[in-house]
């Protein structure tokens, strides 16, 4: 692993009892991270007295592994690095009672979750999974009749889903299980009315470190507050402009506010883009600054080789990344927008680059790591590093979707960058980043499957914006 660049370094060796890092996209959180494991280690603190909580245990499986080869430790085996939802489970297995399960209890899985309904013939034909709503209640700390009081009697989805609930949770209790949203919970509400049961778990740890801190949500907040409030030692960072598990009740809040609620926290920024070329971290940048809540970061690129943005469009939401039609154009943007071409003209695709993707051709874009449509390409092909998709919803007309969305005639907002960017480009980022998006829910439309994890809601004729490096 590299070393650590100057504010890496700084956060990594903070002195404070509590600390928030602040990091752009490619930043290198999760080097940052697993260096402040290594330096409390060589300060002499004792490696089975530091936790570190994360959301996917890909990540905490990577941060394991770092951490033990900069040790030179035989296997990460012996390090409490892991999901919020491992630790918790760890617990409830330890010491069941204290949560009100029994010895034997078992953890559902999709399969059983859905049979509570399928078998009482109950179908929910709502766009938003139902096991996503209760899933979200939980993690926010409610049951049946708490979910019940905090919704909008007006909202007959919501309505209807505390039936299902109620269902659902009697089903849980005679079954003597829990779910997976039930893991963080059981063990807050424990600590929160065991006082000797919650400083068993808060005194053997000295320091925390929670990774992604803009996903956590009220259920992990009140994991932390515990430990906080026992004077262990805080160390969080995280990206305000990051956030993807709206849907398990995540709030960005929580990491805005971290200074209010935490006054004498220190505050870092990690200031440096490992990832992406100039183009995309400029044009990342104008983007999201159009975003009212959040942290300026002003970071920069290492990466000095040119790279490309990339527009595409689609006729309908569910068709990205999915067996349908797919519009694309793609820009070279190193070389078209400077050399005028004008195969790249703000207010007009290239008639060139569109094409209807045959169902189940896929092309993978290389170093994004995610499949995208197949499409044919304008302009030369070079390095694809740094790409820029841009979706909107179905269109009425037959022209293709994603360019024709930029304004060419429009100014700059104030506070955005002046240069370094060619002015083909403003148009289309003003054009994308001033309609208000949020990311759309996929039906499920009984397929028996919780869907991808990154879910929201969509209304209007919202465009979205998506920077892939």
């Amino acid at each position: 692993m590299r070393r650590l660049d100057p504010a890496q370094s700084a956060a990594a060796k903070g002195q404070a009892a509590i600390q928030l890092t602040m990091a752009g996209p490619g930043s290198g959180k999760t080097s940052t991270l697993t260096g402040r494991f290594v330096h409390l280690i060589r300060q002499g603190v004792d490696p089975a007295r530091i936790l570190a909580v994360t959301f996917t245990k890909k990540a905490a499986d990577e941060m394991g592994r770092r951490i033990a080869t900069l040790l030179e430790l035989p296997s990460p085996s012996g390090l409490h690095v892991m999901t919020f939802h491992a630790f918790a489970f760890r617990l409830l297995k330890k010491n069941p009672g204290v949560a009100g399960l029994s010895e034997g209890f078992r953890l559902w899985d999709t399969a059983e979750q859905r049979n509570v309904f399928s078998s009482r013939r109950m179908w929910w034909n709502e766009e938003t999974d139902i096991l996503d709503i209760i899933g979200g209640a939980k993690e926010r700390l409610l049951d049946a009749d708490g979910f019940a009081a905090s919704i909008d009697r007006d909202d007959d989805t919501l309505v209807e889903a505390v039936e299902y609930f109620r269902v659902y949770q009697q089903a849980l209790r005679d079954a003597g299980g829990i779910d997976f949203a039930d893991m963080v919970p059981l063990v807050v509400k424990a600590m929160s009315s065991n006082e000797s049961y919650r400083r068993s778990i808060t005194s053997a740890y000295d320091h925390v470190l929670v990774d992604e801190y803009q996903d956590v949500n009220p259920g992990q907040i009140g994991l932390i507050d515990h430990f906080v409030n026992d004077r262990v030692r805080l160390w969080a960072v995280g990206d305000d402009d990051q956030t993807v598990y709206a849907f398990r009740a995540s709030d960005v809040r929580y990491i805005l506010e971290f200074t209010k609620k935490f006054p004498a926290a220190a505050v870092h920024a990690l200031d440096r883009n490992y990832r992406s070329c100039p183009d995309i971290v400029l044009a990342a940048k104008r983007l999201i600054r159009h975003n009212r809540l959040r942290f300026d970061k002003d970071y920069q690129p290492t990466l000095t080789e040119p790279g490309e943005l990339v527009i595409r469009g689609y006729s309908s939401p569910e068709n990205r990344g999915q067996a349908g039609r797919a519009r694309h154009c793609r820009v070279d943007s190193p070389r078209l927008c400077r050399s005028g071409d004008r195969r790249f003209v703000p207010g007009r695709c290239c008639r060139s680059s569109v094409t209807n993707r045959p169902e189940g051709t896929w092309d993978r874009v290389r170093g994004a790591g995610r499949r995208r449509p197949l499409a044919k390409r304008c302009g030369q092909a070079g390095d694809r590093r740094s790409v820029l998709f841009a979706r909107r919803r179905k269109s009425s007309s037959d022209e293709p979707v994603g360019v024709e969305s930029a304004r060419p005639n429009s100014a700059p907002t104030a506070g955005s960058d002046q240069g370094g960017a060619a002015p083909s480009i403003r148009g289309v980022l003003h054009a994308c980043a001033t309609n208000r998006s949020r990311r759309r829910t996929r039906p499920l439309a009984g397929s028996g499957k919780s869907g991808m994890g990154r879910r929201g809601r969509c209304g209007g004729s919202a465009r979205t914006v998506m920077l892939v490096a």
